[in-house]
C-alpha cells in the first residue's frame, strides 16, 4: 500500500481502504482539490493509470460519522467494482 505521494507532501496513513472503518487516512493535502487527486493518484499506485484504461471511475460519495469525513470512491476494475474508502477531515472544508 502506498505511504505517499511522490514529490508532494501529501501522506497516507490508516488502513487499506476496504472499508470505511480501514479508511486510508490522508494527510498533508493543501485543500479539498489537492486531496480529491490524491485519492485518485492512490487509485493509480495500487491499479495503475485509469488513462491507460486499467480502471475507471463509477461514482463518489461524501460520507460523514462521528466527526469525521470520508470520501467513498467507486472504480470498475475489468468489470468488477471496486470502493476505497479515504477519510478526509483534514483537508475537509478547506480550498
Amino acid at each position: 500500500e502506498p505511504t505517499s505521494l511522490p514529490g508532494t507532501s501529501i501522506r497516507f496513513t490508516g488502513g487499506d481502504g476496504s472499508t470505511q472503518e480501514k479508511a486510508i487516512v490522508i494527510l498533508g493535502a493543501k485543500g479539498e482539490r489537492d486531496g480529491v487527486n490524491a485519492e485518485y493518484k492512490y487509485i493509480g499506485l495500487v491499479h495503475g493509470p485509469s488513462k491507460g484504461g486499467a480502471w475507471k471511475p463509477v461514482k463518489q460519495a461524501l460520507l460523514s460519522d462521528k466527526g469525521k469525513h470520508f470520501d467513498a470512491v467507486e472504480i470498475d476494475v475489468g468489470g468488477r467494482h471496486q470502493t476505497f474508502y479515504f477519510d478526509i477531515t483534514d483537508y475537509f472544508g478547506k480550498f
